[in-house]
C-alpha cells in the first residue's frame, strides 16, 4: 500500500459529511507569469470552486467537523468570525444541507459592511446571527461558548466550533486534500513551493500532509491575514503533534516540518485592504479571469511577486472568499481608477 493509500485509510476512521465534490481544478497561470515577469512556473489550485455556498477551504474542514457533530447527535452548530466571515457562510450552508440550526456570533469590530457579501448570504441561508463588538480572539471565543451553554440550558444539543478542536479536525480536511493533490500531479510537475492565504487548519494540514506523503522538500508558505489575534506559531506545531497522535503516527519519526509563516502582508490589520492586495486582485482577474477576495487571498497573491526568481514550480492554493468583493466595493473601485 502506497503512502497516500495508508493515509487515506487512517482518515477513513474519522466520521465525515460530504460537502465537496472534488478534486478542485489545477490550472497554469502562464499569462500572469508573463505579465509579472516571474522567474518560475506558477499554477493555482481552485478550492474557491469547491464546496458549499460559493465554496472555499472551510468546506473541506467542515466535512470532518460536522461529521463529528453528527456523531455526537448535535442539533445545532455554534461558530463565529468577523462580519464577512467565509467560515460562517460555509457553516450556514452546510447546516442548511444537514438540517441543523446555525448560530453565528459575528464581530462588527472591523467595521465591515453589513447585508452584503458573506453576511447577506449567511442570512439567506438561515443563520441565526448575534453580534460581538470586540475583536476576534479569546473574548470572542468566550462569547461563543456562552451562547453554546445557553442553548444547552434550553435543552438543545449544540456543537461548538472552537479551538483547539476546530484546528485539529479541520486540519484533517487538508491532510485529505494533499492526497488529492498527490494524485493530480506527477512527480515532475509537482510543486516545489506552495503559497497559501492560511495559517491555521488549512496550512497545518498541507504542511503535515506533504511530509507524511514523502514530499520532504516542498516549501509551504502561509501568508497571514491577521497579526496577533491568535497564538499562531504555537498552534501550528501543537496541532501537528496532536494530529500524529490521533493518526497513530510517531511525530518524531518524520522530518520536522519547517513552519514558514509570513506576517509582512497584513498591512494595517485584519480585514483591511492594501494597495498590493488590490493590485493583485485586479491582475488575477484581468490576466487569468480568477477572482480573489480583497483581504485574504489577494494578500497572499501579492506575496508571489516577492518570491525569489529561482525557477521553483510554485502553486498558489486559492482558498475562496470572493463574495467579500461586494463588501469592499469602494476600496476596489478607488484602486481601479487611481
Amino acid at each position: 500500500m502506497d503512502l497516500a493509500a495508508q493515509l487515506e485509510e487512517k482518515l477513513s476512521k474519522f466520521p465525515q459529511m460530504q460537502l465537496c465534490k472534488g478534486p478542485s481544478a489545477i490550472q497554469d497561470l502562464d499569462n500572469l507569469k508573463s505579465k509579472w515577469n516571474l522567474g518560475f512556473d506558477l499554477s493555482i489550485k481552485r478550492d474557491d470552486q469547491l464546496g458549499v455556498a460559493f465554496g472555499g477551504n472551510k468546506s473541506r474542514q467542515l466535512e470532518f467537523l460536522l461529521g463529528d457533530a453528527i456523531e455526537m447527535n448535535a442539533d445545532c452548530i455554534v461558530h463565529g468570525g468577523a462580519l464577512q466571515s467565509n467560515y460562517g457562510r460555509q457553516v450556514a450552508a452546510a447546516c442548511a444541507m444537514l438540517d441543523l440550526d446555525c448560530y453565528l456570533v459575528l464581530s462588527d469590530f472591523y467595521k465591515q459592511k453589513m447585508n452584503t457579501g458573506s453576511h447577506l448570504i449567511s442570512q439567506i441561508l438561515g443563520a441565526k446571527i448575534s453580534y460581538f463588538h470586540g475583536p476576534l480572539g479569546s473574548n470572542h471565543e468566550i462569547e461563543k461558548r456562552k451562547l453554546s451553554q445557553e442553548l444547552e440550558a434550553l435543552g438543545r444539543k449544540p456543537y461548538l466550533i472552537t479551538y483547539p478542536k476546530s484546528e485539529i479536525l479541520g486540519s484533517l480536511g487538508y491532510l485529505k486534500a494533499t492526497i488529492e493533490l498527490s494524485r493530480q500531479l506527477p512527480a515532475d510537475k509537482f510543486p516545489q513551493r506552495i503559497v497559501m492565504p492560511a495559517v491555521g487548519a488549512t496550512y497545518i494540514g498541507v504542511l503535515l500532509g506533504l511530509k507524511l506523503l514523502g514530499y520532504k522538500d516542498v516549501e509551504v508558505i502561509g501568508i497571514a491575514p491577521l497579526s496577533n489575534e491568535y497564538p499562531i506559531n504555537e498552534t501550528v506545531l501543537e496541532t501537528m503533534k496532536t494530529l500524529c497522535t490521533l493518526l497513530e503516527i510517531d511525530f518524531a519519526s518524520i522530518d520536522t516540518p519547517v513552519i514558514n509563516l509570513d506576517f509582512s502582508f497584513v498591512g494595517e490589520g485584519y480585514s483591511k485592504t492594501t494597495k498590493e492586495s488590490l493590485d493583485a486582485m485586479r491582475d488575477f482577474a484581468r490576466f487569468e479571469s480568477v477572482m480573489l477576495d480583497p483581504v485574504y487571498t489577494s494578500k497572499a497573491a501579492a506575496s508571489i511577486k516577492s518570491l525569489p526568481q529561482d525557477g521553483k514550480r510554485t502553486l498558489f492554493w486559492h482558498t475562496g472568499g470572493s463574495p467579500a468583493i461586494f463588501a469592499y466595493s469602494e476600496d476596489i473601485l478607488k484602486n481601479l481608477t487611481s
